[in-house]
């Protein structure tokens, strides 16, 4: 009897775990990570529509699907700032160095696939998150904005 009690103990900590984690998920985005269903659920119009890493997306160099990878790091930026609505720049960088810090660990799949995040691609990105800065109403500071960078 005791040991039929305990067989049920891994799916019964499955079970907390997803709960846990299905109730820390963002509001709004979409467990797939599709970037562009996520990005339509934006609140901010001008987000919504907004075409991130078009220079990379355009470039066969940066393999599609890291693209698109980088793309929902920046949706997700997004999402962030709407949900947590900071009110101060710092607040702000502390945001955009989280997703800083991601942009550098996917430069490792970059390196993997022959390709890499280069001065170009750099760019590319850093321009985004000032206009996700200014599209939210501030003026970013883009060295500080992605102070925490690798690439």
């Amino acid at each position: 009897m005791v040991r039929d009690n305990f067989s049920m103990l891994p799916i019964v900590a499955f079970l907390l775990v997803l709960l846990a984690l299905l109730m820390l998920w963002p509001p709004g985005v979409d467990p797939l990570n599709d970037p562009e269903l996520k990005q339509s659920g934006l609140l901010n119009p001008i987000m919504a529509d907004y075409r991130f890493l078009e220079y990379m997306a355009q470039d066969s160099y940066f393999p599609s699907y890291l693209v698109r990878k980088g793309q929902n790091i920046l949706v997700t930026l997004c999402y962030e700032i709407e949900s947590q609505s900071p009110k101060s720049p710092r607040q702000v960088y502390k945001l955009t160095h989280a997703a800083t810090r991601k942009f550098n660990a996917l430069q490792a799949a970059f390196f993997r696939e022959d390709s890499e995040i280069e001065t170009a691609a750099a760019e590319n990105i850093a321009r985004d998150i000032a206009f996700i800065g200014k599209s939210y109403g501030f003026d970013l500071k883009i060295e500080k904005a992605i102070s925490p960078r690798y690439w």
